[in-house]
């Protein structure tokens, strides 16, 4: 996955400044976009592909991305007890520690791309 970094992140220890385009784990990328560290693009740096055609500025796609992100966290806080959504969460195949609080296993849900398989 290609991620134009929109902050300041580190990477193998060097500080990687906003307006790069690093290639990075599919799961360390989904972590990068959801923290607003940086979005998705193409190799060469165009958010294009991305959104089917249709350029975007990098802060308006951000943006969008983090009001989706805090829409699923809202939901997935709203529909579930910790206990329950823990157990939604392994039927799922989702990874988390054992002692996780409800926010770290919203944040394991997204960030392993298990959303559909949990929201209601």
């Amino acid at each position: 996955m290609y991620i134009l970094t929109q902050k300041t992140v580190t990477m193998r220890g060097q500080d990687v400044p906003p307006g790069e385009v690093i290639e990075v784990p599919d799961r360390s990328g989904a972590a990068l976009i959801a923290e607003g560290a940086g979005i998705e693009v193409t190799p060469d740096g165009k958010t294009a592909a991305a959104l089917g055609g249709q350029e975007q500025k990098p802060d308006d796609e951000a943006a969008a991305k983090a009001a989706e992100i805090a829409q699923i966290r809202e939901a997935l806080d709203s529909q579930y007890k910790r206990d329950e959504l823990a157990e939604a969460a392994k039927q799922a195949g989702v990874d988390f520690a054992y002692d996780a609080k409800k926010a770290e296993i919203i944040q394991a849900i997204i960030d392993q791309g298990k959303v559909a398989a949990i929201l209601k």
